[in-house]
C-alpha cells in the first residue's frame, strides 16, 4: 500500500480467496460456508469443460469455443461471485486498479466491461469512480518472473551494495 507490501501481523494479510463471498442467490452456492476460492474455482472450469487439466491458454480457448449451456452458466456464476468479492475489496481496501491473473484474468476477460460494471454497481459510488479492472500483463510468464524476483530480491534491493 503506497508502496509498502502489507503483511499483516502474522503475514498472511491478502489472503482474500478465503473470504466467505456473499451470495445472493442460493443456487449460486455450491459449498456451504464456503471461501472465494471454492466457489471461483478453475477446478470447476475445468469440470464444466470436462477438462482434466489445461494451461492458461487452453482453458481460454475451451471458454470461447464451448457452446455448452452448463459452462456459459458456471462461468456466468463464478463472475457474479467474483464481481461482489471484489466489490467488497473495492470498498475496504479503494484501489485504483485490480489487475486479475491465472484463470481470474481469463474469467474477466470473457467480458472485461461487464464485470467491471458489475463490481461497479456494487462498491460505494465515490470508490468505484475511476476503477480500472485489467488482466495481468504478465500472463503465463508471472509465475516465472515472480520467482526470478524473488531469487534477485537482495540484487533489486541494493544493486550497488555499499
Amino acid at each position: 500500500m503506497h508502496g509498502a507490501l502489507v503483511t499483516g501481523a502474522g503475514g498472511y494479510a491478502g489472503e482474500f480467496g478465503q473470504n466467505r463471498p456473499g451470495i445472493a442467490a442460493s443456487d449460486d452456492r455450491h459449498v456451504a460456508g464456503g471461501v472465494l476460492e471454492d466457489e471461483v474455482s478453475r477446478t470447476r472450469l475445468l469440470a464444466a469443460l470436462d477438462l482434466a487439466h489445461a494451461d492458461e491458454p487452453t482453458l481460454a480457448a475451451a471458454l470461447g469455443a464451448s457452446t455448452s449451456s452448463e459452462v456459459a452458466a458456471e462461468v456466468a456464476r463464478q463472475r457474479r461471485i467474483l464481481s461482489t468479492a471484489l466489490a467488497n475489496a473495492v470498498n475496504v481496501l479503494n484501489p485504483a486498479v485490480i489487475v486479475l491473473g491465472g484463470f481470474l484474468a481469463t474469467l474477466a476477460e470473457q467480458d472485461l466491461e461487464g464485470l467491471t460494471e458489475a463490481v461497479r454497481g456494487q462498491t460505494m459510488f465515490a470508490n468505484a469512480e475511476g476503477l480500472v479492472i485489467r488482466p495481468a500483463a504478465l500472463a503465463e510468464d508471472r509465475l516465472l518472473i515472480g520467482a526470478a524476483e524473488a531469487a534477485f530480491q537482495s540484487l533489486l534491493s541494493d544493486p550497488i551494495p555499499a
